[in-house]
């Protein structure tokens, strides 16, 4: 039963996994008298909350692959500084994966190198670049699909 005069201040919200609330009045303070049938209400769901909870979750979609990613540039950075095996498993691992990411960016500067150890200064820019491109997907997705 839908009562369109009951408030948010008068009723607690119980979310379900279907697109219904389940609305409850608060439990009566007399000593005797019980809860009816009567004092249950289905209210639909408000879509701006189900379109923010999707917005959400398409923002942490978003930055979960913008940190994966740039944790793997630091890593192959940090990997190229210590001059690490480039044959071992783990090395390997991130360089391929890194590789089609720093395409762009290769050439851009100057790699200074001493003793094996080697600065990628083009990979630090690449990190400060995806970093900003995944700031702007993500501000682009909040203004279009946000309230």
């Amino acid at each position: 039963m839908y009562d369109p005069n009951v408030t948010d201040d008068d009723v607690v919200v119980v979310r379900h996994a279907h697109d219904e609330d389940v609305v409850h009045e608060p439990a009566p303070l007399e000593p005797g008298i019980g809860a009816t049938t009567d004092d249950v209400y289905y209210r639909p769901a408000d879509k701006g909350r189900v379109n923010n909870y999707a917005l959400r979750k398409i923002n942490q979609i978003i930055w979960l692959v913008a940190v994966v990613l740039e944790l793997l540039i630091l890593f192959r950075v940090f990997l190229k500084l210590i001059a690490a095996n480039p044959q071992s498993g783990f090395a390997n691992f991130v360089y391929a994966v890194t590789a089609p990411f720093l395409a762009p960016f290769a050439g851009l500067t100057s790699t200074p190198s001493a003793s094996g150890s080697v600065l990628e200064i083009s990979s630090l820019i690449a990190m400060v670049a995806y970093a900003l491109l995944f700031w702007l997907i993500a501000y682009v997705v909040r203004l279009i699909w946000g309230r």
